[in-house]
């Protein structure tokens, strides 16, 4: 170790003073760390010199580019170096997206998927580890923009070499599934997730010993092979529960508002904001959901958790009504002064049990869903469980008009009622984004579709590929992309997406919930849905960022467009039409696409704005309270 006055002025601070003094009394240490890592070093380079040549020539004959990803980090002292990887990511992935990866990132390829699961991505480090730069465990290498976030405290890292490993690496190994649900990866990075690895790697340094060490590469070893260890948490949903219930006692002076859905999406990317404006407004939250990683992005947030088991398209009637008896349950322990119900489940089981307990409740329909093209018995039951709940809400907020009037003609509502702009739309979080080039598709720049949503049947993802199969046999020049979760209970797309994407048709890209730089390189979105739609949120997010729309008649999409002016309405099923609409679309000037994206943009700004949304529902709970 250096002497302290030795150090760059920017360590030179009380915070890293503590551990500098505790790694001064481990100098024995710290000299066989080193020298294990030579000899450790020496031993994996022989031992994988054969396999890493065929990985190379792996990755060479899959896309273009180079072997090694070759990035600048910051290691000892600040001292800064680039980092040998096995590229797992198309050329030039750092341009076009990202420092931080996600799961489901469409810049992956296919063999770096295959390396980052088993982290054989990481074998070339081993040169950096035989350099010095690095070592077999230690504090994870930070590019340079991460590295200047760090507290005082966090420079104390930079006194040992970075690693391979770490006690962090360990907890994090699935630290992309948590980005993945980020809207800003970065900020979400630097403002959750570093601090909560940066723990582990001081306690690290406090705890340092040579034998520790040891027994990290060992807890490494064990984890990448998918085998729990003792000290590792016995699952996320404790982690999560711990960070969601701190200082969340219910102050029985403030009033009680439950937030009941199904899904950790429709929480944070829908409802976040509303949770935010009822605390201030004096309330305490309590939100029943099902476990999911969009809760760690929420831990700023004080609100009582609770996590229900919720089948979401099963019809288990064992399984429902133990849904009914945990809502009942919840309710008598908590005693909230209104309910808040989403999705068709707890609209319906929350509901029943709130009007029981003589609890007001407001239903939200964010779209009938699949109901609407079911027939005979089955869409009568289900009807008639709907108009159970509906019928005692002290307010039902419709997403469309279609379902209101559906409703009312059907009898379902017999007290007040509501229509809102869907869950309106974030225009802060959704900016305009700048245009892209683009030509007709087959001269020019290449022209850029999404589709974003769930790959199921209902979506119209079949008319999607249709169109997409047709338009480039004559649109050579085009991109079509499909980017969302596929169904469980459509799992055979997964067979037809990777047969599609061979043939350079459509390019499945997983599920991305950071949309934001997909909707930019795009110059158009593509909604096929003859689904029951509330108000489709992908649509308001694409118009809201100046993106042209392509979208059917269906009730929940047709709402966000004004025809011919910001972008095209089609009969849903009709695939020749989405094919005329597209060729349209191709034929247009590019100045005019982005003429009428930015006259979407202001449709969305002064109709489909959130705080619509976060309003109405202030006034009614007000309202109700009163």
């Amino acid at each position: 170790m250096r002497k302290w006055e030795e150090l760059p002025k920017f360590m030179q601070c009380e915070e890293v003073k503590e551990y500098y003094d505790i790694l001064s009394e481990k100098r024995l240490s710290l000299k066989m760390k080193r020298l294990f890592d030579i000899a450790a070093g020496t031993c994996v380079l022989i031992l994988t010199a054969i396999p890493m040549l065929i990985i190379s020539f792996k990755i060479t004959a899959e896309s273009p580019g180079g072997v090694f990803y070759r990035q600048e980090r910051i290691t000892t002292y600040g001292k800064k170096f680039r980092i040998h990887k096995f590229r797992t990511m198309v050329a030039d992935a750092d341009q076009i997206g990202s420092t931080v990866t996600v799961s489901g990132d469409s810049r992956i390829t296919p063999v770096g998927e295959f390396l980052r699961k088993y982290r054989l991505d990481e074998l070339p480090q081993v040169f950096d580890v035989l350099l010095g730069d690095m070592s077999l465990v230690g504090t994870r290498p930070e590019a340079t923009k991460y590295v200047k976030k760090y507290t005082k405290e966090m420079r104390a890292t930079l006194l040992l070499p970075a690693g391979i490993t770490s006690e962090a690496s360990i907890r994090y190994k699935d630290e992309a599934e948590l980005l993945n649900a980020a809207d800003d990866v970065d900020k979400v990075y630097v403002k959750q997730v570093l601090p909560q690895k940066m723990k582990y790697n001081l306690e690290s340094i406090r705890k340092f010993s040579f034998w520790r060490e040891i027994g990290t590469m060992i807890k490494t070893v064990l984890a990448v092979v998918g085998i729990d260890f003792p000290e590792k948490e016995k699952t996320k949903k404790k982690k999560i529960m711990k960070k969601t219930t701190k200082n969340t006692k219910v102050n029985r002076k403030k009033p009680l508002v439950a937030l009941l859905t199904n899904n950790d999406d429709d929480v944070y990317c829908f409802r976040k904001e509303l949770i935010e404006g009822l605390i201030e407004e004096g309330y305490e939250m309590l939100i029943s959901c099902p476990n999911g990683p969009k809760f760690e992005l929420m831990t700023d947030i004080p609100y009582i958790y609770d996590d229900p088991v919720i089948d979401r398209r099963g019809t288990n009637v064992v399984a429902d009504s133990k849904l009914f008896l945990h809502y009942r349950k919840l309710f008598k322990k908590y005693k909230p002064a209104v309910v808040l119900t989403y999705t068709a489940k707890p609209n319906v089981y929350a509901s029943v049990a709130a009007r029981q307990l003589g609890i007001p409740y407001i239903n939200n329909v964010t779209g009938l869903g699949s109901v609407l093209n079911k027939t005979g018995l089955m869409r009568a039951f289900i009807m008639t469980l709907f108009k159970t709940a509906y019928r005692g809400a002290a307010c039902v907020m419709f997403q469309n008009s279609t379902n209101m009037k559906m409703a009312l003609d059907s009898g379902m509502i017999k007290g007040d009622y509501k229509l809102i702009p869907g869950s309106g739309v974030d225009t802060e979080r959704y900016p305009l984004q700048p245009y892209p080039l683009g030509g007709n598709g087959v001269d020019g720049e290449s022209i850029v579709f999404n589709y974003i949503g769930r790959i199921l049947h209902d979506k119209g993802v079949d008319d999607y590929i249709e169109a997409a199969k047709r338009i480039k046999k004559k649109y050579p020049n085009t991109e079509f992309n499909m980017l969302g979760f596929i169904e469980p209970t459509e799992k055979h797309y997964m067979k037809v997406l990777k047969k599609l994407r061979k043939q350079n048709i459509v390019r499945y890209l997983g599920s991305q919930k950071d949309v934001k730089p997909f909707i930019t390189r795009a110059h158009a979105i593509i909604h096929p849905s003859t689904y029951g739609e509330g108000m489709s949120n992908v649509l308001l997010e694409n118009a809201s960022s100046g993106r042209f729309i392509i979208t059917t008649d269906n009730p929940g999409c047709q709402e966000t467009v004004i025809n011919e002016q910001t972008g095209f309405i089609y009969h849903g099923g009709n695939v020749e039409d989405l094919v005329k609409k597209i060729e349209r679309f191709l034929a247009m000037e590019n100045e005019i696409r982005k003429t009428m994206g930015k006259a979407g943009r202001q449709y969305v700004e002064e109709n489909f704005s959130r705080s619509i949304v976060v309003n109405a529902y202030k006034e009614k709970i007000k309202e109700i309270l009163l």
